[in-house]
C-alpha cells in the first residue's frame, strides 16, 4: 500500500524534529560535561595557590624551666608566618625557637600555639596544644656543691610533702630535708659524685646535671702565718679583693687577687701600700680597713698614719664611745655588710658601730659554755670569728671544743661540738672537735673550721678541716692522714677558694695553702 504524500511528509517532519531534539540534547549534555571539567580544572588551579598551615615541635630541655621548644614549619605554599605561642608573645620566623620562662609557665593549662600562614592571595591557620608537664624545675641555687651541703631546688607543682618525692645524685639517693609545692631542700649525699640529678615528684621524672666537689690543696706561699682574712677594696685594677695574714706580729702578708704577695707593715690605700700600724703592735684580726692590736687592747683604723678607732690601750671591760671603751683581750674580728665590727674579747663578743660605739653583743664575761640571750650566755676561750650573709656570727671556742652561733639580736646557741675534746663527725653536739681555731663561711652558709692534734696516744697526729652544713651536720673534708696538704691549720678564709694557714714548724706544707674546688 502506498501512503499518501501528505502522510509521508508528516512522518518525515516528526523524525527530523526528534533528531533535532536529540542533537540539541547531546550538545547540551556535552557542553555541561565540558563545563564540569572546566570547573574542576578551575577548582584545582585555585587550590594549587592556597597555603596550607602545619607545624611540628620538639621540647629540648623540659621539664626544667626555662623550657626551650624548637618549632618546625611544615606548611605549603606560604610566604609569611605568624606564630602565637600562648604566653603573650609571637614570632614571624619560619622556624622559630621559643623559651617558656617561670613567669609565663602554667602547670595546669596547656599552651595553645597557633600558626597563621599566608601567600598574598589567601591565608590558613592551625592550632596545636603543647603540655609542658605538670611538674617542672625552675632553678637550683647552685650548679655544684660539697657533700652534705644543703641545696635548694625551686619549681612548680612539686609534691607538697617529703614522702611524695625522691632525689638521686648520680644514682646515690639523697635525703630531702623539706618540701613544699614550690621548694625542695636536699643535702648532697656524702658519697655522691658529679653527674645527673634526678628528681621524681608527682609522677614526673626530671633530670639535670650537678657537680659534686672535693677540695684540692696546693702550697701557695711558704710563710709563717696564723691568721688570715679578706680585705675588700676597689682601686681600678683587675681585682677587687686582697688576702691579708699575720703571725701575731707587726708585719702583715698581702696577697692580691693576681697572686702578687709580699710582707710588710702596710695595708692598702688608694695611695698605695703606705699606711702602717705603730711598731710593736701585734696584729690579729684584719677586716675592712681595721685591725686588732692584740697586745695593746686597741682597734686601729688604717690611715696615714693609722689611728685608734676604739679602746684606751688598757686591758679592761667597758662599753662606750671610741677610746672611752676598754677591751680585755681582743683577738679576731669580722665586719658585717653594714660595716659594723665584731671582736672576740676573752669571754665576750663586742660590737663596734661604724661611728665607734662599743657595746657587748653576747657573753657575761664569765668562763663557761652556756647558751642564752646576750650577756646571759657564757663562752670559754674564743679564737676565730666569721659571719654569714644573714648576719649570724660564728665563733670557735678552743677551751670547750665547740662552735657557737650568735644571731644578730644576740641569741647564743651551740651549733656543733659536744664540749669534750675528740674527733667525731655527726650532727650538732654529737660531733666532736679538738681545739678548733680558724673559722670561715662560704656563700652557701657552709662553715669551715681548722681542727687538729688528734692523737690521744692511740694514733698519728692528725690535721683536719671540718665542714658544718646549715643543718649542723659536721663532716671532715680534709685530713692530713689521707694525703691532704694540711699541717696544724689555723686561720681560714675564702679567697679564690678556701685558703688555709698551715702552722706546723718543719712541715713541707707550712705556709698558705690554696684549696680549690674540683668536681668528683
Amino acid at each position: 500500500m502506498t501512503l499518501p504524500y501528505v502522510t509521508k511528509a508528516l512522518i518525515m517532519k516528526t523524525i527530523l524534529q526528534k533528531y533535532a531534539l536529540l542533537t540539541i540534547t547531546i550538545l547540551i549534555l556535552t557542553a555541561c560535561a565540558k563545563n564540569q571539567q572546566n570547573q574542576a580544572l578551575i577548582n584545582a588551579a585555585a587550590q594549587s595557590v592556597l597555603p596550607t598551615a602545619d607545624f611540628d615541635f620538639t621540647i629540648t630541655n623540659g621539664p626544667i624551666l626555662p623550657i626551650t621548644i624548637n618549632f618546625t614549619n611544615k606548611s605549603h605554599l606560604a610566604t609569611s608566618y605568624t606564630w602565637y605561642f600562648g604566653d603573650g608573645t609571637l614570632s614571624f620566623d619560619p622556624n622559630p625557637t621559643h623559651t617558656y620562662t617561670a613567669a609565663t609557665y602554667s602547670a595546669t593549662t596547656p599552651y595553645m600555639v597557633k600558626l597563621i600562614v599566608s601567600n598574598g592571595r589567601s591565608t590558613d591557620s592551625i592550632t596545636r596544644q603543647i603540655n609542658l608537664g605538670s611538674s617542672v624545675i625552675t632553678g637550683i641555687n647552685v650548679t655544684g656543691a660539697m657533700p652534705t651541703t644543703v641545696i635548694t631546688i625551686s619549681g612548680i607543682n612539686f609534691s607538697p610533702n617529703v614522702a611524695g618525692s625522691s632525689i638521686t645524685f648520680n644514682g646515690v639517693p639523697a635525703i630531702i630535708n623539706s618540701e613544699t609545692a614550690t621548694t625542695i631542700t636536699v643535702s648532697v649525699p656524702v658519697n655522691a659524685t658529679s653527674g645527673p640529678l634526678i628528681l621524681n615528684t608527682n609522677g614526673v621524672s626530671i633530670t639535670t646535671s650537678f657537680s659534686v666537689y672535693s677540695i684540692a690543696t696546693n702550697l701557695l706561699q711558704p710563710i709563717n702565718l696564723k691568721h688570715i682574712s679578706i680585705w675588700s677594696y676597689s682601686a681600678g685594677y683587675d681585682y677587687s679583693y686582697e688576702m691579708n695574714g699575720d703571725a701575731e706580729a707587726d708585719s702583715v702578708y698581702y696577697q692580691s687577687y693576681s697572686r702578687e704577695g709580699f710582707v710588710g707593715q702596710f695595708v692598702w690605700s688608694s695611695g698605695g701600700y703606705d699606711q702602717r700600724v705603730p711598731a710593736g703592735v701585734k696584729i690579729w684580726g684584719l677586716t675592712n680597713n681595721f685591725a686588732v692590736g692584740s697586745n695593746d687592747f686597741r682597734i686601729y683604723q688604717y690611715g696615714n698614719p693609722a689611728t685608734v678607732f676604739a679602746g684606751n690601750g688598757v686591758s679592761g671591760y667597758a662599753d662606750g664611745q671610741g677610746t672611752a671603751a676598754q677591751f680585755v683581750a681582743p683577738r679576731d674580728m669580722i665586719a658585717d655588710a653594714a660595716g659594723n665590727l665584731y671582736v672576740n674579747d676573752a669571754h665576750r663578743i663586742r660590737k663596734i658601730t661604724t661611728g665607734g660605739m662599743v657595746s657587748t653583743l653576747a657573753g657575761s664575761g664569765a668562763d663557761g659554755h652556756t647558751d642564752g640571750q646576750g650577756t646571759s650566755a657564757t663562752f670559754g676561750d674564743l679564737y676565730g670569728i666569721t659571719i654569714d650573709a644573714a648576719g649570724n656570727i660564728y665563733v670557735s671556742d678552743t677551751k670547750y671544743h665547740n662552735i657557737r652561733k650568735i644571731s644578730p639580736s644576740g641569741t647564743v646557741t651551740t651549733l656543733a661540738g659536744s664540749g669534750v675534746a675528740g674527733f667525731a663527725d655527726g650532727i650538732g653536739i654529737a660531733a666532736q672537735f679538738n681545739y678548733p681555731k680558724g673559722i670561715t663561711v662560704d656563700f652557701l652558709g657552709d662553715i669551715f673550721v681548722s681542727d687538729s692534734n688528734y692523737n690521744n696516744s692511740t694514733g698519728p697526729y692528725t690535721s683536719t678541716i671540718r665542714m658544718i652544713n646549715t643543718l649542723g651536720m659536721v663532716t671532715t673534708v680534709l685530713n692530713s692522714n689521707k694525703g691532704d696538704r694540711i699541717s696544724d691549720p689555723d686561720g681560714l678564709c675564702f679567697f679564690n677558694g678556701l685558703t688555709i694557714c698551715n702552722t706546723l714548724p718543719g712541715s713541707p706544707y707550712q705556709g698558705i695553702i690554696s684549696g680549690g674546688y674540683v668536681a668528683k
